[in-house]
């Protein structure tokens, strides 16, 4: 597996960003997390500070990232701020500190620049409505500060959307400078991705200061290059005076791989053109519902990975679906050994026929349609397989051997010798697989030179990874399991069939995570067996 693979939360990234920008915007320069959709608020800060953004994030929904951002347009040669005053709910203030993103940008005909900073404020914003006052911000000019804006990405539950942001300063006026000078015309942002086979919703918000109401403008956003949505006249100081954020919902046709974001200062060739300190411009597409596949899979996995404290090694195996991969009880076993290294060593098993009563595999859902060379015969019918089940430590180890799990205090012992009174913990466990190529096929994440790494993102595909469809074999096979944390056999609910039920086990607390493409081994997910197909 590539560096960084090792035993981890799940704290997942949809994209590391490289830069943002000057006379442009760019990719934010930090981690954006995870989530199923953003959102975002903004004021205008003209009319004095301090002034409050009523975020409002719905109760279902989780905070996975939030940021602040805050921008100006000032005299040549006027002081800037990099720190914010921000008080949450009426609390006490405190100063929060900014990166600058973009500018100064040179100066207009007025000898005015423009420049954008932003402060990562996670843990300051939670779901229902949060009210964050921001002031203490002086630019040294004579009419205030333009205004600032709360970025949020949020989390349902569901599938992860494709979300991207882009930052820094990109500012334009039209009447100011000709109209191809980079200080009267935007540069356009183009975001790529992948085919889809079906329609599927997106969302684009774009913010930033100075537009005046009475003044003209031009928004155009453009699918594989033919407008789908125009706005005239939008950018109107909609947040109070001198600043704006425009929530645009669309539908992405199937087939469609581009969406670009066009900002003209201007609309209609009359009035007075405006002016606009483009600040942020940020994409969430999202993801193709999965239709149910039936299939199973076999797998002999020999890898190893590295946490960046040193090299683990494990092996992992088994069978899932066969002789049935069904409600209301498939069948199945997997085991996963962790050989040696940083983590320690210790087998976890579910579903074998040596491990005590009550560990099975619990639900098989395969996704992903289609087959990647080489492929069984008949071919695969899908690429991803998720399964989830109930297993137990069979042994763990000892001394230096002690496991390391990412869980303090984590309630986890061995099954000893016998299973007949099992009176240790259960765990619930769960398996995605992607059976993409033998390894050795194209492998972006391993061979930075080798295609675009953005086909294989290292944190895979499908329920935990980076979108919801692999929709590509240039990738090796990937393997990612999860362990939760124990429940003692005491404390276990039996159900009349004499299993376990799955609502009684921890599933939220991770003591053990890896994944990453594979290094050795092989994932060979196959149709249903004759027994559901009869």
């Amino acid at each position: 597996m590539g560096v960084g693979m090792g035993l981890l939360v799940l704290v997942l990234s949809v994209r590391s960003a490289l830069a943002d920008g000057t006379e442009t915007l760019g990719p934010a320069s930090i981690t954006i997390q995870e989530g199923t959709d953003i959102a975002a608020f903004g004021t205008g800060l003209i009319d004095g500070q301090p002034q409050d953004i009523l975020v409002s994030v719905p109760d279902e929904s989780t905070v996975t990232q939030a940021l602040l951002y805050w921008g100006d347009r000032y005299p040549d040669g006027g002081a800037v701020d990099d720190t914010a005053t921000v008080s949450i709910n009426g609390g006490s203030p405190q100063e929060i500190a900014g990166t600058l993103i973009g500018g100064p940008t040179p100066p207009a005909a007025s000898t005015y620049r423009s420049i954008a900073y932003r402060a990562d404020i996670t843990g300051l914003i939670g779901a229902g409505d949060t009210t964050v006052s921001v002031g203490g911000l002086n630019f040294g000019g004579t009419d205030g500060t333009d205004g600032a804006e709360v970025v949020v990405v949020l989390d349902d539950g569901g599938m992860a959307a494709g979300i991207t942001v882009r930052d820094g300063s990109d500012y334009a006026n039209a009447g100011l400078q000709p109209g191809n000078d980079p200080l009267g015309i935007f540069v356009p942002q183009t975001y790529t991705f992948l085919a889809a086979e079906q329609a599927r919703d997106a969302r684009v918000i774009i913010f930033g200061g100075d537009a005046q109401a009475g003044r003209t403008d031009t928004v155009n956003v453009l699918v594989d290059g033919s407008p789908v949505l125009t706005l005239i006249d939008q950018l109107a100081s909609s947040n109070g005076n001198q600043w704006d954020t425009l929530n645009m919902p669309l539908s992405i046709p199937a087939g469609a791989t581009s969406l670009t974001v066009e900002v003209e200062s201007g609309s209609t060739g009359v009035g007075n053109p405006d002016s606009f300190n483009w600040i942020g411009s940020l994409l969430a597409l999202q993801p193709v519902p999965l239709e149910p596949i039936g299939c199973r899979v076999t797998a002999g996995i020999n890898d190893n990975y590295d946490t960046g404290d040193g090299v683990n090694r494990y092996r992992a195996g088994g069978q899932a679906g066969a002789h049935t991969a069904l409600q209301p009880q498939p069948a199945g076993e997997w085991t996963h050994r962790q050989r040696g290294g940083p983590a320690g060593r210790f087998t976890f098993h579910g579903g074998t026929a040596s491990a005590p009563a009550g560990t099975e595999i619990d639900d098989i859902r395969c996704s992903d349609p289609g087959t990647c060379t080489p492929s069984g015969d008949p071919p695969s019918p899908a690429k991803q397989i998720d399964f989830d089940g109930i297993g137990t430590f069979k042994n763990i180890g000892s001394s230096n051997r002690t496991p390391d799990f990412v869980t303090a205090g984590a309630n986890v012992t061995a099954e000893g010798h016998g299973n007949t009174t099992f009176d240790g913990t259960f765990h619930w466990f769960e398996v995605n697989m992607d059976d993409l190529g033998e390894p050795g096929n194209s492998n972006p994440e391993k061979n930075p030179g080798d295609g675009n790494p953005e086909l294989c993102p290292s944190i895979g595909f499908g329920e935990k990874g980076a979108r919801p469809l692999a929709e590509t074999c240039d990738c090796s096979d990937f393997y990612r399991i999860t362990i939760y944390d124990g429940v003692n056999a005491a404390d276990v609910e039996w159900l009349a069939d004499g299993s376990i039920d799955p609502e009684s086990m921890n599933r939220e607390d991770v003591i053990y995570q890896v994944w990453g493409y594979l290094n050795g081994g092989n994932i060979q997910i196959h149709h249903l067996t004759g027994f559901d197909t009869n």
